[in-house]
C-alpha cells in the first residue's frame, strides 16, 4: 500500500504550478481583453463620424454699419447738443461749428451781388436810351431779401449808387447830344448863310451878264467906248470868283454837317461797345458772386452736424467747447437702432474655406450674466472674399457676419442683446471619422518630412 500511495502524491501539481497556471490564464484574459478593446476602439474609429466645427469670436452689430460723423471743413466747436450713449433720431443736431466767418463772408457777397445786379439793370437801361433808371417791385423785393438783415436799406443804398451814376452818365449823353445839335445847327446855318450868298450873286452875276451883251451891242455902234465894256466884264469876273469861293465854303459847311452824324453815330457806337463789355463783364462777375454765395450758403448750412439716421451716440470725440474739429476726422459715431442684429465675426484664414453663406452657426453669448451661458442660433450672412490684417496688424484674417435667428432665441437674451457684445461661434462643418482627426496630424508630418529641402 505504502508505494501506491507514494506514486499518487507525486503526480498531484505543486503549489508553484497552479499559481503558475493562474497567471498564464490572466495573461490570456489580459491579451484578449486588451485586443477585443483595441479592435473595438479601431472600429469604432474607422466608422463612427464626429461632427467638425470651426470656432470663432464675434462682436454683436448692427446690419447697416455705424456712421461715423465727419465735416468736410472743419472749424471751431460752438455747442455739443448730444452726449455719449445717447439716443438721436434723423435729422437731430448734434453739433454747431461757428459761423462768424462765413456769415460775414456771406454777407460781403450778398452786397456785392445785389450791386453787379443793379449794375446790371442800369447797363440795360442805358442801352435802351432810358430816360430814367428804376427797379420793378418784385425785383426790388428779390434783392432786398437777397441782402438778409437790414435788406431794404442795403438795397437802396446800392441803388442810390446806381441811380447817381445813370444819372450822371446820362447828363453826359445829353450833353454830348446837345454839343452834336449845337454844331449841326451852326453848320446848317452856314449852309442856308452860303445858299442865300450864293443865290444873291448868281441873280447879279446874271444881270453883269445882261449888262455886258447891252454894253457891247453899244461898243459896236459906237456910242460907248471899249474901256466900259472892260470894266463892266472885270466886274463880272469878280462876281463869279466870290460864287466860287462861297460854293466852296458852303460845300465844307455841308461836308462838316454829315461829319457831325458821323461822328455821333462812332460816338454813339463806341458807347454801346462800352455798355456791352460792362454788361458782359458784370454779368460773369454776378455769376461768380451767384455761385460763391450759394457755396458759402452751403458751408452755413453745414455749420450745424446733424445725425443721418436714428440710433446712439458712440465714441464721442469732442468734449469742450471751442475745441478745433480736423476736415475729414470723425468726431463720433451713429449706431443705428432700427436696424437687424448680426455677429460680425474674424475668421482664421485656415479655416476660412469650410465656412460658406448659408451654413447654420451657434452662438454662445458668455459675457451676459447669467445662471447658464446664453445660446441662440444664426445662419453665415457672408465672408469677405479676400483675407485682411486684424486691427492690431499681427494676423491675417477673413470678416465675416452671422445673421441671428431672434425668432427662435429666449426672451431674456433678445432683450439684453445690444451692439458691441462679444460672442463665441460655433460653424458646425463637414463630420468625418475619429481616426481621420488622430492620424491627420501624422499624414501631414510624414508630407512635410518627406519633401525636399
Amino acid at each position: 500500500m505504502l508505494p501506491f500511495i507514494s506514486s499518487r502524491r507525486k503526480s498531484e501539481p505543486s503549489g508553484e504550478d497552479r499559481h503558475s497556471r493562474s497567471i498564464r490564464r490572466l495573461s490570456r484574459l489580459g491579451y484578449g481583453t486588451a485586443v477585443l478593446g483595441l479592435g473595438t476602439f479601431v472600429s469604432w474609429a474607422v466608422l463612427a463620424q464626429v461632427a467638425s466645427a470651426v470656432i470663432a469670436k464675434g462682436t454683436v452689430a448692427v446690419a447697416s454699419t455705424r456712421k461715423s460723423i465727419e465735416h468736410l471743413t472743419g472749424g471751431i466747436v460752438s455747442t455739443i447738443d448730444v452726449e455719449e450713449g445717447q439716443v438721436v433720431r434723423k435729422g437731430q443736431r448734434l453739433l454747431t461749428l461757428e459761423a462768424t466767418e462765413t456769415a460775414a463772408q456771406i454777407d460781403i457777397l450778398r452786397s456785392r451781388y445785389v450791386a453787379a445786379f443793379l449794375t446790371d439793370l442800369r447797363l440795360k437801361a442805358e442801352v435802351e436810351n432810358e430816360e430814367s433808371f428804376a427797379v420793378e417791385l418784385p425785383t426790388r423785393t428779390l434783392l432786398s431779401d437777397l441782402t438778409g438783415e437790414a435788406g431794404e436799406a442795403r438795397f437802396a443804398e446800392a441803388f442810390e449808387t446806381e441811380a447817381r451814376v445813370f444819372a450822371t452818365r446820362l447828363a453826359t449823353r445829353q450833353r454830348q447830344i446837345e454839343i452834336y445839335a449845337n454844331q449841326k445847327r451852326q453848320f446848317a446855318a452856314q449852309v442856308e448863310k452860303q445858299s442865300e450868298r450864293l443865290d444873291r450873286l448868281d441873280a447879279q452875276i446874271r444881270d453883269a451878264a445882261k449888262q455886258i451883251e447891252s454894253t457891247r451891242e453899244l461898243v459896236g455902234k459906237g456910242f460907248v467906248s471899249t474901256s466900259t465894256l472892260v470894266t463892266k466884264q472885270a466886274d463880272l469876273g469878280e462876281l463869279e470868283d466870290q460864287r466860287a469861293a462861297i460854293a466852296i465854303q458852303r460845300d465844307q459847311a455841308r461836308s462838316s454837317l454829315d461829319g457831325v452824324d458821323l461822328e455821333r453815330l462812332k460816338a454813339d457806337q463806341t458807347r454801346q461797345e462800352e455798355i456791352g463789355k460792362q454788361l458782359s463783364e458784370t454779368r460773369a462777375e454776378a455769376a461768380s458772386l451767384k455761385v460763391q454765395l450759394d457755396m458759402q450758403r452751403q458751408l452755413l448750412t453745414r455749420t450745424e452736424i446733424r445725425s443721418p439716421q436714428d440710433g446712439v451716440v458712440q465714441n464721442l470725440r469732442v468734449r469742450a467747447l471751442g475745441a478745433v474739429v480736423t476736415p475729414g476726422v470723425a468726431v463720433m459715431e451713429i449706431v443705428p437702432t432700427s436696424d437687424d442684429l448680426v455677429v460680425s465675426m474674424q475668421l482664421p484664414v485656415n479655416y476660412a474655406d469650410q465656412v460658406k453663406p448659408g451654413m447654420p452657426a451657434n452662438l454662445r453669448f458668455s459675457g451676459l450674466q447669467s445662471f447658464h451661458t446664453m445660446q441662440m442660433t444664426g445662419t453665415v450672412l457672408r465672408i469677405s472674399p479676400d483675407a485682411v490684417p486684424d486691427e492690431q496688424g499681427r494676423r491675417t484674417i477673413v470678416n465675416g457676419e452671422v445673421r441671428l435667428d431672434m425668432a427662435d432665441a429666449p426672451a431674456d437674451l433678445t432683450e439684453r442683446l445690444r451692439p458691441g457684445i462679444e460672442a463665441e461661434i460655433v460653424i458646425p462643418t463637414a463630420e468625418r471619422t475619429v481616426a481621420s482627426y488622430l492620424t491627420r496630424p501624422l499624414t501631414d508630418a510624414f508630407a512635410h518630412s518627406m519633401r525636399e529641402r
